[in-house]
């Protein structure tokens, strides 16, 4: 999942900015878009198309306990501090790097996948919300 938390809701990255002020805007499961520059709920007609080579960077969300109570955690250095990667492929690949993923091999094509499904790669952009 790609995205950010807003409260206790997660709104996925989608490949749109906002009209107004050419900030990513997040999809607000599937009825709108949210511009957090804004701070305006937006429709189809008030987006557009985000440059292809946008890559925003991301912290890496957990949930440790599964519950649906549970706060998120975030991956971070031996100093305490929140690691922020440059894209989400460097979070991914960090991941694989220190085997926090699940791998799983199909020899028949010779092909590795891993599984993701336990994290969040939250856009950076979520600190700028809070006015952190």
């Amino acid at each position: 999942m790609s995205g950010i938390f807003m409260g206790e809701y997660f709104y996925d990255r989608t490949d749109k900015v906002c009209k107004i002020c050419g900030s990513s805007v997040w999809d607000a499961y599937g009825d709108f878009y949210i511009c957090l520059n804004c701070k305006k709920n937006l429709f189809e007609e008030d987006v557009l198309k985000q440059n292809s080579h946008y890559s925003p960077s991301i912290i890496i969300g957990y949930d440790d306990n599964k519950k649906d109570d549970s706060e998120i955690k975030y991956v971070i250095d031996s100093t305490g501090n929140t690691i922020i990667f440059k894209d989400e492929v460097e979070a991914k690949k960090y991941l694989v790097n220190c085997g926090l993923v699940r791998k799983t091999t199909f020899k028949s094509m010779g092909v590795d996948l891993y599984c993701f499904n336990d994290f969040y790669f939250i856009d950076q952009i979520q600190e700028n919300c809070y006015g952190k």
